[in-house]
């Protein structure tokens, strides 16, 4: 048993000090009231929190990003072909993070373009929204790919990305897993949502899981309800996509984009969405899917509605109306939302959607007054695993009136998604009996301080004396 002590915790304003137990907390208390003989450790300037979650966590994406070439450092597409030069000693040569709105020409690299990087190597450039991308001629060639475009999006690009992912080795897939989780520890998140492309990739992670020093919460991306069923697994999906993205112009809108007379797409029919969530929630099974789009929102809601209710999760919801609000609260529906969008994403969000519906993008004080329970994340790789900007983005939306508190972010990062995952009675919270995850950050919050995973100090950064 040992106390920790801080300036302050979260949702205890009378306290200063937590008591652990082993792997459970003990109390919230104050450090005069302790014994003599408690071990103490003492945090200067130190808010005490709950440990952070990420609900929305492409697990092996992410890593692989942390092995292959990253190209979000780029601000041209000279800085792109020379970061790809650079890498040639990958076969194939995947690279993540291109983001074309923020290079100095405002477009992705050509075909003919990556031919000079190579003409006998395959090359395969991702944007970072996973939603679309490019490729060499010889890539071309030997994915069998007919289309004219240089860019592929929507149903041109989900065949690729599901041959790129399952082309990856095993080990690459282990150290992915691996790299990922140290990641989050130093970001102070103690639990994720983990996305899992297929099957191999959770069956992989099932065999690491005990050594990882965070817990994932496994969502397969599959609609192979039976699969899950015989794992035992009491959810299915994650980012199962019923529309694509904004930036890659395929999330399902009701108008066209700004810039663009395309509405986007929808990757189910009505029919075969039903069949599946109904499939799925009547073996109990909680389903997430992807919908960006008040198209997409709005297909999703009608099929939910229709099927038994298990805290059934939209991802994203970027472009959820009011009208779509009021329905998740009458339903009982889980929301995996991404403050670090408005962060990172919002300029975007004028250029594809114009200025006044991006104003309304993300309506996270909204959808806090209706006491619907969000979970944030961050869609890593997307956006970086960062809880501590993510509240940041919360608290400063670029529409003032869709901020929401420090406070009410905090929940969004912590107590939120536990009940999202039916783990409300364990996790999320500092109080008796919960596990011992916590997340000591400065009183400014802007850097993290120290984690606690089930009770054990997993990082301790250096304070001055």
């Amino acid at each position: 048993m040992y106390a920790i002590t801080g300036n302050k915790i979260f949702n205890h304003p009378a306290h200063d000090t937590v008591i652990i137990d082993g792997d459970r907390i003990y109390d919230v208390t104050n450090l005069s009231q302790l014994t003599p003989n408690i071990e103490v450790k003492t945090f200067d300037n130190a808010y005490i929190l709950p440990g952070f979650w990420d609900t929305h966590v492409h697990v092996v994406t992410t890593g692989v990003m942390m092995i292959y070439p990253n190209l979000k450092p780029a601000t041209c597409i000279d800085d792109v072909l020379s970061i790809l030069s650079m890498n040639l000693h990958h076969e194939p040569l995947i690279a993540y993070g291109l983001a074309p709105h923020r290079l100095r020409e405002k477009r992705y690299p050509t075909t003919r373009e990556l031919d000079t990087v190579s003409r006998t190597q395959s090359i395969i450039v991702i944007r970072e929204d996973l939603h679309s991308c490019v490729m060499n001629t010889v890539a071309r060639k030997r994915l069998g790919i007919t289309s004219p475009a240089d860019v592929l999006r929507g149903e041109e690009f989900e065949p690729i990305w599901h041959k790129i992912q399952s082309s990856m080795g095993d080990d690459i897939i282990a150290q992915a897993i691996k790299l990922t989780c140290n990641h989050a520890i130093n970001q102070g998140v103690t639990t994720i949502c983990g996305l899992f492309s297929n099957l191999r990739e959770y069956e992989i992670y099932d065999k690491l899981k005990d050594d990882l020093p965070i817990d994932v919460i496994p969502y397969v991306q599959t609609i192979d309800v039976e699969s899950i069923v015989k794992l035992g697994l009491p959810r299915i999906g994650g980012c199962i996509l019923v529309d694509g993205s904004i930036s890659s112009h395929t999330a399902a809108m009701d108008t066209p984009y700004h810039d663009s007379d395309t509405c986007g797409v929808l990757y189910f029919t009505d029919d075969e969405l039903l069949q599946f969530v109904r499939k799925a929630a009547e073996t109990g099974l909680q389903v997430a899917m992807h919908a960006i789009g008040e198209r997409a929102i709005r297909q999703l809601l009608n099929t939910y509605k229709k099927v038994p209710q298990h805290r059934h999760r939209i991802e994203h919801a970027e472009c959820i109306t009011d009208e779509q609000i009021e329905q998740v609260a009458r339903h009982g529906i889980v929301l995996s939302m991404q403050p670090a969008f408005e962060g990172v994403f919002h300029n975007l969000y004028v250029e594809r959607l114009g200025y006044s519906k991006a104003m309304n993008m993300n309506p996270f004080r909204k959808v806090f007054d209706r006491n619907i329970k969000v979970g944030f994340g961050s869609d890593s790789p997307v956006t970086n695993i960062d809880p501590l900007f993510g509240i940041k983005c919360a608290t400063h939306h670029p529409n003032p009136e869709l901020s929401i508190s420090y406070d009410e972010a905090i929940l969004g990062f912590t107590e939120y998604p536990a009940y999202a995952c039916f783990m409300e009675t364990e996790y999320g919270k500092l109080a008796p009996g919960y596990v011992a995850d916590i997340t000591v950050v400065d009183m400014g919050m802007n850097k993290i301080l120290a984690v606690i995973k089930r009770g054990q100090i997993v990082l301790k950064q250096e304070q001055p004396a």
